[in-house]
């Protein structure tokens, strides 16, 4: 089963933390708002990333547990690459780094591979999250600065990359 956004952010947000980046804000499904603000220590540099599941986190819906078809990921994924530029454009988050999270799936990828080029131009970040949590960084990073997602040359973005955990 595909992770949900409310472990995709729990994910990420382990993974800053142990890599020692403060987590500042940490927003559920139920909450509104960047879903992960974080900085380091010392830092003015905000790192803001807007993550997606692959599951519904609703219990009552008909779809709760099941993992989304193709079409309802290619939905999220517009909507959180739409967040992103809407969040690197902002003249209030100038300076601040922006990544998006995503589950690490074949059907996740085939829609974030497209993208790549886009999300290098722009400096976002990409964070994968395999379903055992490892999270995985592409692109800009402030962990890796300068590694590129491989999916802008034809290879899958979980082909390269480096593990950040």
């Amino acid at each position: 089963m595909c992770l949900n956004e409310n472990q995709v952010v729990d994910a990420t947000c382990e993974f800053l933390e142990s890599n020692g980046v403060t987590v500042e804000q940490r927003c559920t499904t139920k909450q509104k708002g960047i879903d992960i603000i974080a900085r380091r220590p010392g830092s003015v540099r905000k790192l803001l990333i807007e993550a997606k599941g692959g599951t519904s986190t609703d219990p009552s819906s008909k779809k709760y547990g099941e993992d989304y078809v193709s079409r309802k990921v290619y939905d999220v994924v517009a909507k959180a690459f739409y967040a992103g530029v809407c969040l690197r454009s902002d003249p209030e988050h100038e300076g601040n780094e922006v990544a998006l999270a995503f589950p690490s799936t074949d059907l996740f990828l085939r829609y974030v591979k497209p993208l790549a080029a886009a999300l290098i131009r722009m400096s976002i970040g990409l964070m994968l999250v395999s379903p055992d949590r490892t999270v995985t960084c592409h692109a800009m990073s402030p962990f890796r600065p300068g590694t590129r997602i491989q999916g802008a040359t034809g290879s899958r973005p979980q082909d390269g990359g480096e593990a950040c955990s």
